[in-house]
This record gives structure tokens, sequence and C-alpha cells, in this order.
């Protein structure tokens, strides 16, 4: 696969040049593809034809090419005649939006004699994202209905004068209590609740949150919070992304541990950190329960 990419870009690069050495005002930038999958790598090839006399800089890893993550990029020599060279070079990128069609321009900036740098634009190039949902429908199974038009045995109705007094007596009875302590039984079973919970959470959160690390444990783990923290604050996370997240629990220590969860999950990229972001999130969690158990103390 990697024979074939670098093959495509050479041919790209080399194989038309006149086409290339066209674009004399403006850098030449586009993907080397039309659809992408969420982290997945993708290739961008920018190509710059300019004076021979002229000083060029490439962006490099600093450089934000937002909606894509920087992962690495190549270089390929400069093509120069008598009075024009060409320099090219191939961004790898990987993208973790969820946008249908992701656009990106990026710059080569050329120096000027007062030592400023001035950014010159190609025009944007767009990709396609493919979303893949994974379910038992989509992979062929489908419902089974099952029918049952056997008539079910029903008792004889029974109508006691006695039962329904004290039946009515045991109904104005819980009334009663309800209106007097409903609020306290009423906190002191969410209480109990919560506190079920909790214990479960740790108990599940632990069972995965032990080194070696992959990307089925990973994601695991990572519902298991957002399933349980979802649930502390009211807000259904297990099926936010991690964009939508950021939206509703502005956090910038938050950010980090969910970006390198997405990572590991969709591209295998385990970050050596990844002991220290699962404790932040379990920390995150519990901390959503303290606060939990507060409100509803209070409430």
């Amino acid at each position: 696969m990697r024979r074939y990419v670098n093959g495509l870009i050479a041919t790209f690069l080399f194989l038309f040049p006149a086409l290339l050495m066209a674009q004399s005002e403006n850098p030449y930038g586009r993907f080397l593809g039309e659809e992408v999958r969420v982290g997945q790598e993708i290739k961008y090839v920018l190509t710059y034809t300019h004076p021979s006399d002229e000083e060029v800089i490439f962006p490099g890893e600093k450089h934000s090419f937002a909606p894509f993550e920087y992962i690495s990029r190549q270089y390929f020599p400069t093509q120069s005649d008598s009075t024009t060279s060409k320099d090219s070079v191939v961004y790898t990128l990987m993208t973790f939006e969820m946008d249908s069609i992701q656009e990106l321009t990026v710059p080569v900036f050329v120096m000027q004699e007062n030592g400023k740098k001035e950014p010159i634009f190609p025009e944007k190039d767009g990709i396609f994202l493919v979303k893949s949902l994974a379910s038992d429908l989509q992979q062929g199974e489908q419902p089974q209905l099952v029918e049952n038009t056997n008539l079910a045995k029903v008792n004889e109705e029974f109508n006691y004068p006695y039962l329904l007094i004290f039946l009515g007596l045991v109904f104005i009875a819980l009334v009663i209590v309800v209106f007097v302590f409903g609020g306290k039984i009423k906190r002191v079973l969410q209480l109990k609740k919560l506190k079920k919970q909790n214990i479960k959470f740790n108990s599940s959160f632990e069972n995965y949150a032990t080194a070696p690390y992959d990307a089925p444990k990973l994601e695991h783990l990572l519902g298991i919070w957002k399933t349980y923290t979802g649930q502390m604050i009211d807000l259904p996370l297990q099926s936010y992304t991690t964009k939508e997240i950021q939206a509703v629990l502005p956090n910038e220590k938050l950010d980090t541990p969910l970006k390198t969860f997405d990572r590991a999950i969709y591209a295998n990229m385990v970050d050596d950190q990844m002991q220290q972001n699962i404790s932040f999130l379990k920390e995150y969690a519990q901390k959503s329960y303290e606060k939990k158990i507060e409100e509803v103390k209070n409430g």
C-alpha cells in the first residue's frame, strides 16, 4: 500500500510538470484522493513555482492544518531552470472531525527583504468524509417477529367490598406518607441509587483502566466514562462526539484526554500519557458524582 501511495505521489509531481510549472503566481495544493474516514491518513500535495532567487518556506508541524491534524511531511528535490524553481512537499494528515465535506488550504511563505514572511494561499481543496455505522442490522441481521395467536387463560374477575375498602385505606395512607415525607424519601432513594451507580462505575472502569492498551479496550473504557458521566450531569454523552462534548463541557483540561482517546481508538496511536489521561477522566467523573450528591442533598 505504501509503495502504491508513493508511486501516486511521484506520478503527480513528476509526470505532469507542465501543469505544475504553470502555477507561477499561486501555490497549487490538493488532496490525493476524494474521500477519507475518521482516523485514516490522507495525503495533501503542495507545490509552488517561483523565481529562482526567491526564498520560500513550507509550513511545518506547528502550523494549524484544521480541521485536519498534522502527522508528517515529505520534501521532494527542487526542480530548477535558468529562471524558476519548483518546490514540492507532501503532507500526511488525519481528521477526527465529523463534517461531511472538509476543506483545506495550506500557504507557502515567501521571505521579504525586510525579513517578514508573506503567506500565499492556493485555492481550497475539499474531501468527502465517509461515515460508517456498525450495527447488527447493517451486518445483515434482521429483527425476527414471532407471532402468537393463542389465547391466554385469564382468571375470572372478582369483586369483594372488604378488599376494595382495604386497598382504599392503604392508598390513602400512602398518599399521606408521600405528602409528608415524600421529598425526604425521594432524596434517600436517589442518594442510594447514586452510590450504587458510583460503585458499579468504579468497578467497571478499573477493569479496563490497566495497561496494556489497545483500541477496543480504550473504546469500551471511554464508553463507560461517557455513560456514567452523562448520568451525573443529565446529558446523553454516550451519543456525543468529542467535538460535541467540548461544546457542552468547555474544559481545556478535558480536551486533551478526549483527543488522545480518539487517536488511540480510530488510528491505534496510543499516547505515552494514556494512564494519566485515564486517571483524569476518572477524577472528572468522580467530581461530577460528588456535585450530583450535593445537588440531591440540597434539592
